[in-house]
């Protein structure tokens, strides 16, 4: 199993992001569905986690959800936030949704992870105050067909050693 030239630029981004953590930074990382989007960020998350930060995993809906249940106070004691399909949220919400995670910028480390670039937000209803500070955050962008099917056999090597593409960088 070998990174792709893409794969690799993408991994070291991600990785400096977690080796130097601070909250306050956010960043974007699109891709297709099945890309690894979601399991990077997990080993992020873990690494933040280890590093003595409280943080969360959540998709769009969820972080809807603890809006709508009072439950805010949970996100506001995170020092990191991973947001996963968070251009999912429904049209109805998604004013509110952009509200939070806007309260949050530059306070809260956050991975904001989508199926789609910052610009077709727009067409899916999504704020211009919120696209546009989106494009302010780094992007980062996977570049690959799916792994699901071809990367199942290999994800149990991935997911027990510690970031274990970042063996394959050095």
């Amino acid at each position: 199993f070998t990174l792709s030239q893409d794969q690799t630029k993408v991994l070291e981004q991600l990785i400096d992001y977690v080796e130097d953590f601070t909250p306050g930074k956010a960043i974007w990382v699109e891709g297709a569905a099945g890309t690894g989007k979601t399991t990077i960020a997990i080993l992020m998350l873990k690494d933040v986690l280890d590093a003595g930060y409280k943080g969360i995993l959540i998709n769009g809906f969820e972080l809807i959800n603890y809006l709508y249940t009072d439950r805010k106070s949970e996100l506001d004691e995170m020092d990191f936030i991973v947001i996963d399909e968070m251009d999912k949220v429904m049209k109805k919400t998604i004013d509110d949704f952009c509200n939070v995670v806007s309260s949050y910028f530059g306070k809260k480390g956050m991975i904001l992870l989508g199926n789609t670039d910052i610009e077709k937000l727009r067409l899916k209803g999504y704020p211009e105050f919120f696209v546009d500070r989106l494009k302010e955050l780094e992007i980062v962008e996977f570049f690959s067909e799916s792994l699901r099917g071809t990367f199942a056999s290999k994800f149990k090597k991935f997911k027990h050693k510690k970031w274990y593409y970042k063996m394959q960088l050095k």
